[in-house]
């Protein structure tokens, strides 16, 4: 028969070599006059007072500041870029403009615009070529995902502009087919950036000396959407000589007035439209 609190004692004996002392321990461990109490007091902590919070609140992790922080520096870098460009395009124009006046009195030398379009850093049509033939294959896919071979027949036109209505259209040649200021029209050049109310657009330069400042200059060109009607040529894929290589399409500025994140994910409706220019 097992001898009572055998378990304690011999854990005790690992400790303590007198008996007496194991059997005074053992006496004293389960009363409230011994130095062991029977008893675990629990006292209430201090802790911070918290606020009702809905059910859809979730804290901002170390990650979600991370990307906020590089979204605001990228729009900000941007935003910065298109000011600079804008700021340093007016200056040269500007110095055309005080060349072209002090000429007419003194015969001076050639004016140095290509000097002054490097040294200014006003962005060429040529550096967004590249960004046009990748657009190029991004439409094509996007509009004709069928053709896979010349036999391949066309999807109808219905299917095709509901695609177009959802494409991206940065780095597109556009062309200004109508708008209110006539002073956009014929322009033409590559989307830089589609933005939600303006085509940025970077258009070629005209090496004509009789051609205005801003035109030799070339750079950037800011077009609003509204009131604007564009046209684009897409490139068919897989065509014969004898088969025509382009579709022409229109777009109407104000019904693509959505920024291109949003566009995408957008059911286009056709209705009509009051006041296209």
């Amino acid at each position: 028969m097992l001898e009572k609190n055998e378990l304690e004692r011999h854990l005790l004996s690992r400790c303590f070599s007198d008996r007496e002392k194991i059997d005074e321990l053992l006496e004293t461990r389960y009363t409230f006059t011994g130095a062991q109490k029977p008893s675990l007091v629990l006292l209430p902590t201090k802790t911070e007072e918290s606020k009702a919070k809905s059910l859809l609140h979730s804290e901002p992790t170390y990650i979600d500041e991370q990307l906020k922080k590089r979204k605001t520096n990228t729009r900000l870098e941007a935003r910065t870029y298109l000011k600079t460009v804008k700021k340093n395009q007016d200056s040269l124009v500007r110095k055309i403009q005080e060349y072209n006046r002090l000429k007419l009195k003194t015969p001076k030398k050639p004016f140095p615009l290509s000097k002054l379009i490097v040294k200014f850093q006003i962005p060429t049509y040529e550096e967004f070529l590249p960004m046009n033939r990748l657009w190029n294959d991004y439409a094509q896919s996007l509009a004709f995902p069928e053709i896979k071979s010349p036999e391949d027949k066309l999807p109808n036109k219905q299917m095709i502009l509901a695609r177009l209505a959802t494409a991206e259209y940065s780095g597109c040649l556009l062309t200004v087919l109508d708008s209110r200021n006539p002073n956009l029209l014929g322009l033409k050049g590559i989307v830089v950036y589609d933005t939600q109310y303006t085509f940025i657009i970077c258009v070629e330069r005209d090496e004509d000396e009789d051609a205005t400042p801003a035109k030799q200059v070339g750079g950037f060109r800011f077009v609003p959407k509204k009131f604007t009607l564009f046209t684009f040529d897409l490139e068919l894929p897989n065509q014969t000589e004898q088969d025509d290589k382009y579709l022409s399409f229109t777009l109407i500025g104000s019904r693509i007035d959505t920024r291109a994140v949003d566009r995408s994910t957008k059911k286009f409706k056709s209705h009509n439209v009051e006041n296209i220019l």
